[in-house]
């Protein structure tokens, strides 16, 4: 069956089976942890959710990773799983539970949990802090999942890139969900937004044929990053209305949920031109014209700053090793990684 699956079965009756018979394994030992969000399960049926576990203070904390029996990359960001027994719905977000840990309690000890927008920078970081000794468990949530993780103070840090109605990015969110807080933003990186084709065109030629709609472009939903980026650079071209609910450009009937998918209906002749990050272009191997510059920052309470695996990320971001790995990635600008501002 598929790699998750049979570990399950391993875990669950194989190494049971080996114990009985004098083979005992290394057991990790189990700890109780908050879960961050809830954990719904068909009843009738046990699961088990594998789970991110990070200390916060005196506090140990559970974020679910990618659930389903063929997601492989959830047992290497994972630190722990819970069982759900089949006469159980499941557990509400905020409840304690007791988790079985798949790595020593140290881990844990030195892991921060991130809940946020993830990006390709996160990875790069993440390589540059296991050298140092720190691990980061990264969930993703979006924007308001980020903002609304640090409101309610489940995390330790937020990496946002949310626009605002001024044009500036993160302050608008963080003001208005946690209006009495203070919160450190830290710059990761300027994130390069541009048009995604199998054509090679520059982005003023491009936002033309649009306009003309000469070029058929693929939709994302209107709350998504890319279409507020889009549409603002529209209504500057006076292209869309001031409620940004219409432009003029010829769009696909199919809404695609999410860049990537965006950027997989040009690969597949389905639509023309997306609007994405220049990553998400070149692993889809299509030219890029950028256009815009989204600022990637990570939101830390004020509280949480005095952490030394906090301190250890900063210094990190500011070092030179992680904006050469930037650089050597493309599509960031890497001059602003370590930049910081205090919103209070």
């Amino acid at each position: 069956g598929y790699p998750i699956s049979a570990q399950v079965v391993l875990r669950e009756v194989v190494g049971p089976l080996l114990d009985s018979w004098g083979y005992t394994g290394f057991d990790c030992g189990r700890t109780d942890a908050v879960l961050t969000a809830d954990l719904s399960s068909n009843v009738g049926f046990d699961e088990f959710v594998l789970l991110s576990v990070a200390r916060k203070g005196d506090v140990y904390y559970a974020a679910q990773q990618s659930r389903g029996a063929g997601v492989q990359t959830a047992t290497l960001k994972s630190n722990a799983y819970l069982r759900i027994p089949a006469p159980l719905e499941g557990y509400s977000a905020g409840e304690s539970v007791s988790v079985c840990l798949t790595q020593p309690l140290e881990y844990a000890d030195r892991s921060l949990l991130v809940i946020g927008m993830t990006d390709p920078a996160l990875g790069a970081l993440s390589e540059l802090l296991r050298e140092k000794g720190v691990i980061l468990h990264i969930y993703n949530s979006g924007n308001m999942g980020g903002v609304i993780a640090l409101k309610k103070d489940i995390c330790h840090c937020a990496p946002l890139h949310a626009l605002g109605p001024d044009g500036d990015y993160n302050t608008a969110a963080v003001k208005r969900y946690l209006p009495e807080a203070r919160v450190h933003l830290i710059a990761a990186a300027g994130i390069e937004y541009g048009f995604a084709m199998r054509r090679s065109m520059n982005a003023e030629e491009t936002i033309k044929s649009l306009a003309a709609g000469d070029i058929l472009f693929a939709s994302q939903p209107k709350d998504s990053e890319s279409e507020l980026i889009l549409r603002r650079l529209l209504a500057e071209k006076g292209l869309c209305g001031k409620d940004a609910e219409s432009d003029t450009l010829k769009r696909s009937d199919i809404i695609f949920a999410g860049e990537m998918a965006a950027a997989v209906s040009v690969v597949n002749c389905r639509s023309e031109c997306c609007f994405v990050p220049c990553s998400i272009a070149k692993s889809c191997g299509l030219e890029f014209a950028g256009i815009a510059k989204a600022r990637y920052e990570i939101a830390i309470r004020d509280s949480e700053v005095s952490d030394k695996r906090i301190q250890t990320l900063i210094d990190v971001i500011s070092s030179d090793a992680y904006k050469e790995c930037l650089n050597g990635m493309g599509g960031y600008d890497a001059a602003i990684a370590g930049e910081k501002r205090i919103i209070e």
